[in-house]
């Protein structure tokens, strides 16, 4: 998986999207304290897992 950091609305956590050439990408939310881009991550990867090819905004 590969993983961003982007500067991103305070509403946005992360975003996640597979794409057949890069496959699984997570972008983290640069703007939020480091805990939270954690529990960011964890629920990017989650979603991953259940259903890898769905794309997500959270």
């Amino acid at each position: 998986m590969h993983i961003f950091y982007l500067k991103m609305p305070s509403n946005i956590n992360q975003m996640y999207i597979y794409e057949k050439n890069l496959g699984s990408c997570m972008a983290v939310n640069a703007n939020h304290p480091e805990e939270k881009r954690r529990w960011s991550m964890a629920s990017g990867y989650l979603h991953f897992i259940r259903v890898p090819r769905q794309a997500a905004i959270n």
